[in-house]
C-alpha cells in the first residue's frame, strides 16, 4: 500500500507535498511510541503515556478522563512549536457556529456567473500567529463582493478555510455580474486587489485574487436582502487580535478567527455555516468576545450557538518539574530555555484543573505554519528535542506523559 503523503524536505525542514503535514501533533505521538518500543533501553521511572482524541475540535478526549486513572502529578505535554521554549500558561477559547436558512431565486436574465478565488495567503495557527497580521482569506472575500454590490452583483455559493482554529488561507465565490456592468465591475476589482496587495505587501507575498469567467449563465442565487445581511455580518465580525495584554502590550490577550465560511444544503434547506474561534488569557474578556460574536450573527438574523469553551492555564513559574527541566536542558546544550505562555490552547488548561496540585510544562520541536498545508518542522530540532525528553525522564521519578 503507498504512502498518501509525499514527504518533501529542503534546507532540513520536512513538510508534506499538497497536504498538511500533521506534524502537530504526530511528532508527540511518534516519541511516545518511540519510548514505548524502546522502553527496556531506556532509563525511567514510572511512566504513564496518555493518548487523547478531538483536541483540535475542543479538547474532547481530555475533558472525557476519568482523573482515577492517573496516578502521577508531573504532566510533560508534548505539544508547542519551539524547540528551547517551555509553556507553563495559555489561553483559554470556545468556539461559536452562526448558522442562516437562505431564499435562493433563479438568476435573472442577462447575467454572466463568475468564479471569485483567493489563494496563496499565509494561513497558519489561529493562536500562535495571529498577532502577524496575515490576511484571513473570509473576511478578503466579503470585502471584494461587498465592492461589487453597487453593480448588480448576486452571490450563488461561498466557501473559505476549513479548520477553525487555522487563519483561512484560501476562499471562493460563484457569483453573477449583469452582463452590461461587467466592465465596470472589472474596474473596481482590479483596484480593490491592488489596494490588498498594498495593505499586506510582504507578509502576503503569494496572495492571488482572481475572478475568472465561467461556462456556465445558469443556477440560484441567494436573496437580495439575505445577501446583503451576509455581507455585512462577515464585515462587522471581529477578527485577529482584540485586545494585548495591558501589562505586556506584545502579548496578544484576546483574539478571534473566522475559520470556517460555507454554504451548503442540510435538511433540504439552503444554509449558510461559520464558525468563529475566539481565545482570551481572561475569562469576561472570553464572556464578552462570545457576546459580540453572537450578537453579530443575531443582528444579521442568523442563529448562534457557543460550543467547546475551555478555560485557560494560569501559569506557576515556582514548579520543581520547570526548574528541574531548565536544568536538563541547560546542561544539554548549554543554552537556557525560555520559559512562556502562549496564546493558544493547550489540554494542560484541562489537567490543571482536573489535577489542581500536578506540576505541568509543554515542549515539542520546532514547527511552522501548522494547521496549514505549508506546516512543516525542523527535522534537526526533532532529534535534540527527544534527547531532551529522554533525559529529562531520566532525572526524575512517576509522569504522565499525554498526547493528542
Amino acid at each position: 500500500m503507498n504512502d498518501p503523503i509525499e514527504f518533501v524536505l529542503h534546507d532540513r525542514l520536512l513538510r508534506a507535498n499538497g497536504t498538511t503535514l500533521g506534524a502537530d501533533n504526530g511528532i508527540g505521538a511518534a516519541a511516545m511510541l518511540a519510548i514505548i518500543a524502546e522502553h527496556q533501553i531506556i532509563k525511567h521511572g514510572p511512566l504513564e503515556l496518555l493518548f487523547t482524541t478531538s483536541e483540535e475540535v475542543g479538547f474532547d478526549g481530555a475533558k472525557a478522563l476519568d482523573p482515577s486513572w492517573i496516578k502521577s502529578r508531573k504532566i510533560i505535554n508534548l505539544d508547542s512549536e519551539d524547540e528551547g521554549e517551555f509553556f507553563i500558561g495559555c489561553a483559554g477559547g470556545g468556539r461559536v457556529n452562526g448558522s442562516w436558512d437562505l431564499g435562493y431565486v433563479n438568476q435573472p436574465k442577462n447575467h454572466q456567473e463568475y468564479r471569485l478565488e483567493i489563494t496563496k495567503l499565509v494561513g497558519g495557527h489561529s493562536g500562535m500567529e495571529i498577532d502577524l497580521g496575515y490576511a484571513n482569506a473570509i473576511k478578503l472575500m466579503g470585502r471584494i463582493l461587498q465592492g461589487l454590490q453597487c453593480f448588480g452583483l448576486k452571490v450563488s455559493a461561498l466557501n473559505g478555510g476549513d479548520q477553525m482554529n487555522a487563519i483561512p488561507s484560501e476562499a471562493e465565490a460563484l457569483v453573477f455580474l449583469p452582463i452590461d456592468q461587467v466592465d465596470q465591475a472589472m474596474l473596481i476589482f482590479n483596484g480593490l486587489v491592488t489596494a490588498m496587495r498594498r495593505e499586506y505587501g510582504p507578509l502576503e507575498p503569494n496572495l492571488q485574487i482572481t475572478l475568472e469567467k465561467m461556462d456556465s449563465d445558469d443556477g440560484g442565487v441567494i436573496l437580495p436582502n439575505d445577501q446583503e445581511k451576509i455581507l455585512q455580518m462577515i464585515a462587522a465580525l471581529p477578527n485577529g487580535v482584540v485586545r494585548f495584554d495591558p501589562n505586556k502590550p506584545t502579548l496578544v490577550e484576546t483574539s478571534n478567527n473566522i475559520g470556517i465560511l460555507k454554504t451548503d444544503i442540510v435538511a433540504g434547506r439552503y444554509q449558510l455555516l461559520i464558525t468563529a474561534m475566539y481565545r482570551s488569557s481572561i475569562e469576561s474578556q472570553m464572556d464578552y468576545l462570545e457576546s459580540v460574536i453572537g450578537s453579530v450573527f443575531q443582528l444579521a438574523d442568523g442563529k448562534y450557538e457557543a460550543l467547546n469553551r475551555y478555560p485557560a492555564w494560569e501559569p506557576n513559574f515556582g514548579t520543581q518539574l520547570l526548574a528541574l527541566a531548565q536544568s536538563v536542558y541547560q546542561n544539554l546544550y548549554d543554552t537556557r530555555a525560555e520559559v512562556k505562555t502562549v496564546h493558544a490552547g493547550l489540554e494542560c488548561a484541562v489537567w490543571s484543573r482536573m489535577f489542581p496540585e500536578a506540576e505541568i510544562i509543554s515542549f515539542d520541536p520546532t514547527m511552522r505554519k501548522v494547521h496549514s498545508p505549508d506546516e512543516e518542522v525542523d527535522i534537526d530540532s526533532v532529534g535534540r528535542f527527544y534527547d531532551f525528553l529522554l533525559e529529562l525522564l531520566q532525572n526524575t521519578g512517576r509522569f504522565v506523559m499525554p498526547m493528542t
